[in-house]
């Protein structure tokens, strides 16, 4: 005998015995975007009785719920913040990255719709204060390639960044960043 168990529109939980006549359950997760498996098994449990599979099913489906619940509440206020941030075409972001060395780069917002930006690097003032260091600053409206990249505004607490592919940019405070060089 199988029972299924629609916990939400992603997760449901599959009610069976095993061929030992055990009771056990699996958690599945609706993958209807694969291309192969529209459903994948995340968890599979066997128990000792009924009660105990009864017990963690009430428990699984009330913490999926309330992850989802939290999830939901958490991008609507990301959302909400990113839209808030006061980012507008224009809007300029440090880069700040590097192994042995300090690199900066600097990108400035050419297009926004929503919370997703369309960026281009930007070429910048550089003045050496020592050997292989000094400060830097953008220069807007002056382009370093013709390069664009897409991304998403996103908001941590007080922070505004977009991610990158070797850690974030944070929106530029205006004051001069340091870079290393190594040689």
């Amino acid at each position: 005998m199988k029972e299924q168990i629609e916990v939400s529109a992603k997760y449901k939980i599959t009610l069976e015995t095993d061929k030992m006549n055990r009771p056990c359950a699996y958690l599945i997760l609706n993958t209807p975007k694969a291309k192969y498996a529209k459903e994948k098994t995340i968890r599979a449990h066997f128990f000792a009785n009924e009660d105990a599979r009864y017990k963690w099913t009430v428990k699984m489906a009330a913490q999926i719920l309330k992850e989802e619940r939290e999830t939901a509440a958490r991008k609507s206020a990301n959302k909400v913040a990113a839209k808030n941030s006061g980012v507008e075409v224009g809007s300029i972001f440090s880069h700040s990255w590097g192994y042995d060395q300090t690199n900066i780069q600097y990108y400035e917002v050419v297009k926004m719709v929503g919370q997703t930006v369309t960026i281009r690097e930007l070429c910048q003032n550089r003045e050496d204060t020592g050997w292989n260091q000094g400060t830097c600053t953008p220069i807007p409206g002056e382009y370093y390639g013709k390069e664009e990249m897409v991304k998403r505004v996103q908001v941590s607490g007080s922070a505004i960044y977009l991610s990158m592919e070797c850690g974030f940019c944070k929106l530029w405070d205006g004051t001069p960043d340091n870079w290393t060089a190594y040689a």
